[in-house]
């Protein structure tokens, strides 16, 4: 079982982490929980309760080279910021992408990578795509309406209730009118 919190998943082509120093130094200021295993997606996706921020990207493509820096700085805002969110923070490379773990995700969700890096957040096991810009700003508001229906300025979307029933309005009694001369 899961706490609630910021998990930061990462996995690469053979499970190991390819920028460790940087995730080791994330651990020791943040403390995540970092799992490198590809059936841990598939075990958070399958609770279904813990949304997840996802990135699929290669390690040859240009754009995914310059979002890594974003990213470290996205999951280390959000580790700090906002402890007590229910998150995954999900980076996946697309070697990776061929796992079975992976691939019942990516079936299930009905997503097809066509591009790096490919962004979104899975909750309540369907998928939004982020086409939003590549910068930490852009990407956290993303989250925080997505995620956890935190629109600007901070304040929380209410959820509209519907009446079970539509009463109608009795009709409105006109009064006759005089004319006068």
């Amino acid at each position: 079982m899961y706490n609630m919190g910021i998990e930061v998943v990462h996995i690469d082509e053979g499970n190991k982490e390819i920028d460790v120093k940087n995730i080791e130094k994330l651990i020791e200021i943040t403390d995540p929980k970092v799992k490198m295993d590809p059936s841990e997606v598939l075990k958070i996706y399958n609770k279904g309760t813990t949304p997840m921020f996802v990135e699929f990207y290669a390690n040859w493509c240009g754009h995914c080279k310059s979002l890594a820096p974003i990213w470290k700085n996205l999951t280390s805002t959000l580790e700090k910021d906002f402890k007590n969110k229910d998150l995954a923070m999900v980076a996946v490379e697309n070697a990776v992408m061929k796992n079975k773990d992976i691939q019942s995700v990516l079936s299930a969700i009905k997503l097809e990578v066509r591009g790096f890096p490919t962004i979104g957040l899975i909750k309540n096991k369907k998928f939004t795509e982020y086409n939003g810009g590549r910068d930490e700003k852009s990407m956290l508001a993303f989250i925080k309406k997505q995620a956890w229906g935190i629109m600007e300025g901070g304040k929380r979307r209410k959820s509209i209730k519907r009446r079970k029933s539509i009463k109608r309005r009795k009709p409105v009694k006109r009064r006759k009118t005089v004319k006068r001369r």
